[in-house]
């Protein structure tokens, strides 16, 4: 941590930062401004994360790592902007060993930069084959917006065995140099619900200009919007779901290039989907 440090490997600890600005920490390894490992309970509020840096690891502006069961974190109110990382979760990275709860409340991710994947947050889960815990995050009136990664989840990347709620949320502007999910990228796992959301003008080379997702648990939009999106919007992989509700996947100026839904297992591509459409996708099938 290029400011602050807290956590000990001898016992979970318990962290509350409010009302506080970081701007142009530096550090090797961990968290550019706050490095919190082995916590229990984490609270963050009314804070403003700016320009930090980690070098060589993750979280430029904080790493955060939850221990044992339960665990509970709160980031609400607080601004992370032009963070970097030279490896992992640009502006967060945050890491759940057992079941963790995360709720980010009113808050922004922009500019943020990583070298490899999550240009705004990096989301890191139990193991797979640890089949009795699973942590869920939580993001309502979240934006994330014009944040980049070198290679995959220009904004969120997640791994694991979790599930993330999104509630009036925007995705807008990341970009994903190489392939998989510009605005969020889901694997093993993992699995989102994205409701009365934006997902909008996010850029990748390859694939899954809004969405890429390989994670078991799928991808549910309900009254969203997934549009102008350059590398298609949702691309499926593996066992991979989607189900769409009244959501929005633009026409003309706003429809997605190259496709709005790819089945990457059997190469289809559907490019015809408008407004207000509701449909299912399975990972090893059609949509219908």
């Amino acid at each position: 941590g290029g400011a602050i440090d807290v956590g000990t490997p001898y016992a979970p600890g318990t962290t509350t930062i409010t009302g506080s600005t970081f701007t142009g920490n530096y550090a090797e390894n961990y968290g550019g401004a706050v490095d919190a490992d082995n916590q229990l309970s984490f609270d963050l509020s009314d804070s403003v994360f700016t320009e930090n840096t980690v070098l060589d690891s993750s979280g430029g502006g904080l790493f955060l790592e939850m221990v044992e069961e339960p665990s509970n974190a709160t980031i609400s109110n607080c601004t992370f902007e032009h963070n970097s990382s030279d490896y992992q979760g640009g502006g967060l990275d945050f890491q759940a060993d057992r079941d963790a709860i995360l709720n980010i409340e009113d808050t922004s991710f922009g500019g943020n930069v990583s070298d490899y994947s999550g240009g705004a947050m990096r989301l890191t889960f139990t193991p797979t084959f640890v089949p009795e815990w699973a942590s869920t995050v939580n993001l309502t009136r979240v934006m994330v917006s014009d944040n980049s990664a070198d290679v995959v989840g220009g904004g969120i990347k997640t791994s694991g065995k979790g599930y993330l709620n999104f509630d009036d949320c925007t995705l807008q502007g990341n970009i994903a140099d190489d392939s998989g999910g510009a605005a969020i990228n889901l694997a093993n796992d993992t699995g989102a619900t994205f409701t009365n959301c934006v997902i909008d003008g996010n850029e990748c080379l390859v694939s899954g200009g809004a969405i890429w997702c390989s994670g078991t648990l799928g991808v549910t939009l309900i009254d969203s919007a997934v549009t102008s999106n350059l590398g298609g919007g949702v691309g499926i992989h593996r066992d991979c779901s989607l189900v769409s509700e009244n959501t929005d996947f633009g026409t003309g100026a706003t429809d997605n290039d190259a496709y709005d839904v790819w089945m990457w297992e059997q190469d289809i591509y559907y490019s015809d989907y408008g407004a207000g459409e509701s449909f299912a996708c399975e990972g090893t099938g059609e949509c219908i």
